[in-house]
């Protein structure tokens, strides 16, 4: 992406020519999208540069064919639902640009550093409180209906956790008495989230993906947004790699969010949580090294080990999951002993 698409996106937003405007790429996270600061006579914006294919989700899924750029459609239902999303100035298809409120550059994960943690982590589940509710009865045929965690989703990123954490990163090959229960301990841990209740599901609800700007908290990435289990996205949020939260931090936080969920049996959702740390933290460790040795971006590994604590400490407190801790002890001690 050159200035002069940007120029040309901007002419179709001021409806006037454009000749010249300060443009700044800004960085970004894991996504094949591209991101770019413009900025005219005292305004600015951010520029969202599409994948090649917008439509498709970046990461496996089972989904329906979509021809509503996923982005659009959800963040039109949120902000019609009062939930707190970036604006959408322009969107040129043949550009390949989304033009968004320019929400700064201080991330949740960036405001937490100046203090006052626990209102900010309140602040952000208040937040998804709001997303739940306004997600609580869209339409049958909306987007984020239509894609789900699927068994199949679901254990396929169980494996990316052995392809590249076990197999690549430790270059460790499961013996063949591990490769024999590794597939049924997988599907026993899916199966219970998949009898969780399911509800629309952010995907990425961590620190990175929620912008702090003018004392508020404002929502972004939600484009890949999904049917899934019901503490996806606080487990998300409260075990997000990016962040070490002491365990009592934690356990106070989800206390908080059950006061406002007081439709949810409080044992049952913590037993979830943990299941669903289980699943998504093992996942993530893999999906950093893979990010590293696939898009030769190193960044995200520094976190692999405090990834995997979080499902150390959620194992420790489900002895039900004793076979699959002690199997996750062999294939990485390093880890899990």
């Amino acid at each position: 992406m050159d200035k002069t698409h940007l120029l040309q996106g901007l002419a179709k937003l001021k409806g006037r020519p454009i000749n010249q405007a300060q443009c700044t790429e800004m960085p970004g996270g894991a996504s094949s999208r591209r991101y770019f600061r413009v900025m005219l006579e005292n305004c600015s914006w951010v520029v969202m540069v599409l994948a090649d294919d917008p439509l498709k989700s970046e990461e496996a899924s089972n989904e329906t064919v979509t021809t509503e750029l996923p982005f659009l459609t959800i963040q039109s239902y949120l902000a019609d639902a009062d939930v707190s999303v970036p604006k959408i100035h322009l969107y040129d298809q043949s550009l390949g640009q989304v033009w968004l409120d320019d929400l700064g550059d201080v991330t949740l994960l960036e405001k937490l550093a100046t203090g006052q943690v626990t209102e900010l982590y309140r602040n952000a589940i208040d937040l998804l409180i709001q997303f739940q509710q306004a997600m609580a009865s869209p339409p049958a045929d909306f987007i984020a209906c239509q894609r789900r965690f699927e068994a199949s989703l679901l254990i396929w990123e169980l494996e990316h956790y052995v392809e590249w954490r076990v197999q690549e990163q430790l270059q460790r090959t499961p013996s063949a008495e591990d490769a024999a229960l590794l597939p049924g301990l997988f599907e026993e841990l899916v199966s219970s989230l998949q009898q969780q209740p399911q509800v629309v599901c952010h995907r990425d609800y961590q620190s990175t993906n929620i912008m702090h700007t003018q004392n508020r908290l404002v929502l972004i990435d939600f484009q890949d947004a999904l049917m899934g289990p019901y503490a996806y996205d606080l487990v998300a949020l409260l075990r997000d790699s990016y962040v070490q939260l002491e365990s009592t931090q934690v356990d106070a936080l989800i206390d908080y969010y059950l006061e406002s969920r007081r439709d949810l049996n409080p044992d049952e959702f913590r037993s979830a949580f943990d299941y669903q740390t289980v699943q998504r933290k093992l996942k993530d460790a893999g999906r950093f090294v893979y990010i590293d040795r696939v898009k030769n971006d190193p960044r995200y590994l520094k976190w692999v080990d405090s990834t995997l604590d979080y499902v150390r400490l959620a194992l420790a407190r489900r002895p039900e999951l004793n076979k699959l801790n002690d199997c996750l002890k062999r294939l990485d001690p390093e880890a899990f002993e």
